[in-house]
């Protein structure tokens, strides 16, 4: 279960040791509390792209990688991902050192993101058995409504859990982003677990979330989603 840090405003898991930092974003977050390290930022294109950090010759100032996942073994770099309705996913191997965080939006998902971004941390020496996951804030599969052709291909590419992770009402497909992912991880060897989350829905939740369904373009707000190994 994610708690929320009434303080600093974002949700976190009580499964985090002190030599690490992250949290997922409200409204509320002060992106200000991450300047003490360098932050490293993803120009986010709907991919199954992850970038892999492993010198710190890499990050140059105000840099922007292009893919949707980070992983790192390195201390003191702030990997963020912004988010509105897509998944946020953090992934740590506390034993090992490894962290990496990921932007798992219907494309991202379909494409498996989270599998490469866990077979870039085993490439840095993470293990399967080491690692926690957590999955946060995401539109709910009350509210992510999906096209005819948007939820053939999910029945094309994931025949056995797509009575699962799509539902019908009134006519309308709406797919468990949450769910997706969740299974996905599951099938990799990851176990429950080691999986943390709780239920939201950042459309239903106007308080607390941006929401790009519920704003549109022109609203064009995020929340700001972290990891941080600390020195």
């Amino acid at each position: 279960m994610l708690i929320f840090d009434k303080k600093r405003k974002f949700y976190s898991s009580n499964r985090l040791t002190n030599r690490y930092w992250a949290g997922f974003g409200t409204k509320r977050f002060k992106f200000a509390q991450l300047e003490k390290y360098p932050l490293i930022r993803l120009n986010q294109i709907h991919s199954n792209r992850v970038v892999v950090i492993e010198n710190y010759q890499q990050v140059k100032r105000k840099q922007r990688f292009i893919g949707d996942g980070l992983v790192t073994n390195l201390a003191g770099l702030a990997l963020l991902i912004s988010t509105a309705d897509c998944l946020p996913v953090i992934y740590l191997d506390q034993k090992n050192g490894i962290v990496a965080i990921s932007h798992n939006g219907w494309r991202g998902s379909w494409q498996k993101i989270s599998q490469k971004v866990i077979e870039a941390m085993i490439s840095l020496g993470a293990e399967i058995k080491e690692m926690v996951i957590f999955l946060g804030p995401s539109i709910g599969a009350c509210c992510y409504s999906i096209n005819k052709e948007r939820e053939a291909i999910f029945r094309r590419d994931f025949p056995l859990i797509v009575d699962k992770i799509i539902s019908h009402h009134q006519g309308i497909s709406y797919l468990n982003l949450l769910l997706l992912n969740y299974l996905q991880l599951t099938k990799m060897g990851i176990k429950k677990k080691q999986i943390d989350f709780s239920l939201f829905c950042t459309q239903c939740q106007e308080e607390t979330f941006f929401s790009y369904r519920r704003q549109g373009r022109k609203g064009n707000r995020r929340m700001v989603n972290f990891v941080v190994k600390k020195y």
